[in-house]
């Protein structure tokens, strides 16, 4: 039994083992030795990440102790537990990566959590771990629905107020459970407690606008001159407000990125952006009605009946038999008489396409992209409106004819010949009344014109010209 104990060693010693390397293989023999493989360390470790601190260290005792955890208690309740100083080392880089991804920043939002609740601070000015975790869950439950639901969202708030005055909601401890949960916004009444704590800052209401301020982020120096620049391409008069039509005319749908790279279709990025601007008619989100709209708009499926764009009729029969007298073009009519999908004589406001734009950049983490989102489909309106502009011009452009150079022969009375050359030809196609002659080459106008051309070149100057020869030469 000694001699392949020996021989491990050996083997041990003549392979020496580099103190800063850390491999897959290294790691895992390393969790193994701890005892963190079982389905009890590796859902406790789970759990640990999921409530925002640290992962519990490895328990001395035999057993694990009684009782199970709900996930919901506070940070610190189990009692420091003594570490075998061969696991200190892995325990702390354990712990390290742990805070680092607590603490990393939310996609789209602001590099440190608590920049972004700087609005609304807790109660006592301290934010523990566990309302950190469902704020940002509440933010992000938010954000999740798109920048374009943000405007029913903050109509579903103000509609379930009990408390302020038009304009300026606020939502009591009663009226904020109900509507958060059935939106998904929080997913327990302890969550919807400590949300509402945090949000009322010791008072007894939550004002809407400060949930829909935090919902939609801030929008950064830069980013806001951007917007407003574009705005002012926009709205040139500086009105304040621009019609819906006029916004579709200027703004090209097509040359948003989604659209080209085929992410989305046309008719939904309209649909989105004049919802997110608070110019839609159609009703609340529906994800059976957006995917039977996008397979629709990709000619896998028809349109859905009752759909504003061309599904079909809802009263009508439509063909069906039945024993009712149905009136001629009955269809025909319900599809015509349909409302539209958005209100073509609306107004929006520079209020609502900042509040849009906001709500986007949290998405949106590059700058770059960005600028390019809202300049693309602005820019390619203008140079393919000054191109078609000048296509489609009824008028004749300003200025005199352009001369021709047309080199003749002409004979004098004293029978000398010269080269001339005739600068006004405009006219002289349309005497000879034939046809073929309007292509430009004079030698094919005929005699018949030879008067008028004498008549012109004597109006030049060309005193004593009695012919001309009309041919190349």
């Amino acid at each position: 039994m000694t001699t392949p104990r020996s021989s491990v060693s050996a083997v041990g010693l003549g392979t020496p083992r580099a103190s800063n390397v850390s491999s897959p293989l290294q790691r895992g023999a390393e969790a193994m030795l701890l005892g963190k493989t079982t389905p009890a360390a590796r859902a406790a470790e789970k759990r640990a990440l999921t409530c925002a601190r640290p992962p519990p260290r490895s328990q001395p005792e035999a057993m694990s102790p009684a009782g199970k955890s709900t996930g919901i208690h506070p940070p610190g309740a189990t009692g420091p537990v003594a570490v075998p100083t061969e696991a200190a080392g892995s325990e702390v880089e354990h712990a390290g990566q742990s805070r680092r991804l607590c603490e990393g920043s939310i996609y789209g939002g602001a590099p440190v959590f608590e920049e972004m609740t700087n609005h609304l601070p807790s109660e006592d000015g301290a934010l523990d771990d566990e309302t950190a975790r469902f704020v940002r869950q509440f933010v992000s439950r938010a954000r999740g629905r798109g920048a374009h639901r943000l405007p029913r969202l903050a109509l579903l708030l103000r509609s379930a107020s009990s408390l302020g005055t038009s304009g300026k909601e606020e939502l009591s401890q009663l009226d904020f459970t109900p509507v958060t949960m059935a939106e998904g916004l929080c997913r327990s009444y302890h969550e919807c407690e400590r949300v509402f704590r945090h949000f009322a800052r010791g008072r007894q209401s939550v004002p809407v606008d400060a949930l829909i301020t935090v919902a939609r982020g801030s929008l950064e120096s830069g980013r806001a001159a951007i917007v407003r620049e574009v705005w002012s391409q926009l709205d040139p008069q500086g009105k304040g407000s621009v019609q819906v039509l006029d916004l579709l005319e200027m703004f090209d749908i097509r040359r948003l990125p989604d659209v080209r790279f085929g992410r989305q279709d046309v008719e939904g990025a309209r649909r989105e952006l004049l919802e997110g601007m608070n110019a839609s008619l159609s009703g609340g989100p529906d994800r059976s009605n957006d995917y039977a709209l996008e397979e629709s708009a990709a000619c896998r499926r028809p349109r859905p009946v009752g759909d504003p764009s061309g599904g079909g009729p809802v009263s009508a029969p439509a063909g069906r038999p039945d024993v009712r007298f149905r009136s001629t073009g009955d269809a025909r009519s319900e599809v015509a008489g349909r409302p539209p999908a958005f209100n073509p004589d609306a107004q929006i406001s520079i209020g609502d396409f900042e509040a849009y734009w906001t709500a986007m950049s949290s998405g949106i983490p590059q700058d770059e992209v960005f600028e390019q989102t809202l300049r693309s489909p602005l820019t390619n309106y203008q140079a393919h409106g000054k191109a078609q502009a000048e296509r489609l011009r009824i008028h004749p452009p300003h200025g005199g004819l352009k001369p021709c150079n047309l080199r003749l022969f002409g004979t004098f009375g004293d029978g000398s010949q010269r080269v001339l050359v005739l600068r006004n030809d405009e006219g002289l196609e349309h005497l000879s009344a034939a046809a073929g002659t309007g292509d430009g080459q004079f030698w094919t106008w005929g005699p018949k014109v030879q008067g008028e051309v004498v008549r012109r070149l004597q109006a030049d100057g060309f005193i004593g010209l009695k012919s001309v020869q009309l041919r190349p030469f």
